[in-house]
């Protein structure tokens, strides 16, 4: 006996579960193929031995499409808000804090001083570029356009790399990028506090004052000793205090 459909899905996910159900609401025959036993994709809890391992989808964003589906679908779900801090970056075998604000980002290791100078320009700034305009561009471009520390571009395309879950940066799109970057900050603040009121470059260090977050101004030196060793040091210079350019 054959059966004829309008539209087939291949895969059971909740990418596919989602498609097939709108296909039907709209008045369309659908079957849907999945070679596992159960549908549900990463949806799906597995128990051994007493013990349950929930597979579950690495991210799901409250502020993305996926959750605005989900409540238009009525299906329910739960989960916590991860926090900015406390995390690492590993660069080169070295463990450094992941810079989730102004402070970390003015102390970590992981970035040199014009590093620094140049994260706390551009984070600060991603909610202002106009993704549109950039979707013709790769991340590859993009970054190779936007951003002049080689440290830096590593930086931000790990952040791209884990808002998306893609690491194609030669064929994805930076617009795409850009958008999911925002989509993530809105539910984690990642370097929510990280564009200061203004910056100064001078002979001791970089100088950056955030008024309403900080009401000072803030001096970090950063400097290499004889045996190669860098050193970071962060201190608050009060305005109207000593001259930073002292």
């Amino acid at each position: 006996m054959r059966t004829t459909t309008d539209v087939v899905v291949i895969g059971g996910g909740l990418a596919g579960l989602t498609a097939a159900i709108f296909l039907a609401r709209a008045g369309r025959t659908v079957t849907l193929f999945e070679k596992a036993p159960t549908v549900g994709g990463r949806a799906t809890t597995h128990t051994k031995d007493g013990f349950h391992f929930n597979l579950g989808p690495h991210a799901l964003y409250r502020a993305g499409h996926g959750a605005r589906i989900l409540r238009e679908l009525g299906v329910q779900f739960t989960g916590g808000m991860p926090s900015a801090s406390g995390g690492y970056a590993i660069a080169h075998g070295t463990a450094h804090t992941l810079p989730a604000g102004l402070v970390s980002l003015l102390t970590t290791g992981l970035l040199r001083l014009p590093g620094k100078l140049e994260t706390a320009c551009i984070l600060g700034t991603f909610n202002k570029i106009d993704a549109q305009t950039v979707q013709h561009l790769t991340v590859r471009e993009w970054l190779e356009q936007a951003i002049h520390q080689p440290d830096v571009r590593g930086l931000v395309q790990a952040l791209f790399r884990v808002a998306t879950y893609a690491d194609d940066p030669e064929h994805q799109s930076a617009g795409a990028a850009l958008a999911q970057l925002r989509v993530v900050a809105r539910v984690v603040p990642v370097f929510a506090a990280a564009e200061p009121d203004t910056i100064q470059a001078t002979p001791r260090g970089l100088v950056l004052e955030q008024r309403e977050a900080l009401g000072t101004y803030l001096l970090i030196e950063d400097t290499t000793a004889l045996d190669g060793t860098r050193r970071t040091s962060l201190a608050g210079l009060e305005p109207g205090g000593n001259s930073p350019t002292n």
